[in-house]
């Protein structure tokens, strides 16, 4: 996707499906660290975990500029199929839910909240305003919240 590859809505709405059953949108925090003296800094990730590693390689090759990793399940049985996860971020995160927000069921408010701490990133490099952190962390938690695991708060009707 790096190259602006064209993606049919057909790859999207394939895509916002497995991301709406077997993914998340999630804003992570990563703290100061020597190569990010500035401030603890909020990172917009999307993923996907499949046994099927056929399921990686479309989405790799389909969503250029992604990466696939094994998972590490320390609880693994031997006998269990290992873990990949698909995952993107920053501007490629943003380009891929836009393209699926359409088309999303379940993570629909997920990917505005996303949508919304993506319009607050401001250049590479500069302090972030302490406002603006406020701001990223108020929507980190808003995801975190419907990210939340037990039971959920919208019924179906």
């Amino acid at each position: 996707m790096e190259n602006k590859k064209q993606i049919s809505e057909i790859d999207f709405a394939r895509l916002a499906a497995y991301i709406d059953g077997e993914g998340c949108i999630r804003i992570d925090v990563q703290n100061a660290s020597p190569g990010n003296t500035f401030h603890a800094r909020h990172v917009l990730e999307v993923k996907v975990y499949s046994c099927d590693p056929r399921l990686m390689v479309w989405l790799k090759k389909t969503f250029e500029g992604a990466n696939v990793k094994p998972v590490r399940n320390k609880k693994a049985k031997p006998h269990w199929k290992p873990e990949l996860v698909w995952y993107c971020g920053g501007k490629m995160a943003e380009r891929v839910l836009l393209g699926c927000l359409p088309y999303f069921i379940i993570k629909h408010k997920h990917a505005h909240i996303a949508l919304a701490f993506r319009a607050l990133i401001g250049k590479a490099g500069k302090r972030v305003l302490s406002s603006n952190l406020e701001k990223r962390e108020k929507l980190r938690e808003d995801l975190a919240l419907l990210n939340k695991k037990g039971v959920a708060t919208e019924l179906v009707q």
